[in-house]
């Protein structure tokens, strides 16, 4: 890639990847250079290029074996994990589905429903294995990762273990100014006053839990069931989570 430092940010698809990406550049204080695998490039890979840093940052969704095959390129791996059931919320709001209206959101759920459990290359190509067979590696083999939901309710807690992680040392202020910059809030409000639609519609609430709602009970117990025992390794299995 070149002489610099690489971080890679990668996990499954609607993990929360870009805004962690976003938010670990903006820690070190370096670019976001584009997708890893360099498969596709947008704006949401992308990020003040104008940076000047011995690090440069990569958003991903590539699997474990595509980042081993290549480890001596990286110098740090992040992965971001979120509940599959949120994952399945997300997904159904971002994608396009063929064939489905665009209103009809139950059916869109029930496509990134299949998408999780069983992988589905028509969803999108990062999604064609099934949640579970993306995550397992990463786990499996040590690689440190955050959970997305962790961010949401410590932000500063999980980025002190992602700096801690990357061996650097960060002020107060600069972490607490990286989080408020990287906020769901004041980035919608950013790429709205640009005029970015695409990262405005990529950035859609940020939250956690709505798959308690809108998911059916069926669709929760088989996910639950058949997703286990990953989601109880990753404490997702507490009636609280």
């Amino acid at each position: 890639m070149s002489d610099k430092k690489t971080i890679v940010v990668t996990g499954y698809p609607k993990s929360g990847n870009t805004w962690i990406a976003r938010l670990v550049a903006e820690l070190v204080g370096c670019p976001i250079n584009g997708f890893w695998s360099h498969r596709k490039t947008d704006d949401r890979g992308i990020e003040e290029l104008d940076r000047i840093s011995d690090y440069c940052c990569y958003k991903s969704h590539d699997q474990y074996h595509e980042c081993s095959s290549r480890i001596n390129d990286i110098t740090h791996l992040v992965y971001v994990v979120r509940d599959p059931r949120d994952i399945v919320i997300s997904g159904a709001h971002y994608f396009k589905f063929k064939g489905i209206f665009p209103n009809s959101l139950r059916s869109k759920i029930k496509k990134m429903f299949k998408t999780v459990l069983n992988g589905r290359k028509k969803t999108h190509y990062y999604c064609r294995i099934p949640w579970s067979q993306h995550v397992k590696p990463f786990i499996e083999n040590n690689i440190f990762y955050v959970k997305y939901e962790n961010m949401l309710l410590n932000p500063k807690e999980q980025c002190l273990r992602i700096c801690e992680h990357l061996k650097i040392k960060v002020s107060e202020q600069k972490l607490l100014q990286a989080i408020e910059n990287q906020s769901f809030g004041n980035k919608k409000e950013f790429f709205k006053k640009i005029k970015n639609f695409n990262s405005y519609r990529h950035l859609r609430s940020g939250k956690m839990g709505e798959w308690k709602t809108q998911l059916s009970k069926v669709q929760i117990n088989r996910l639950t069931r058949e997703l286990n025992p990953t989601l109880d390794l990753l404490g997702y299995t507490d009636p609280s989570s």
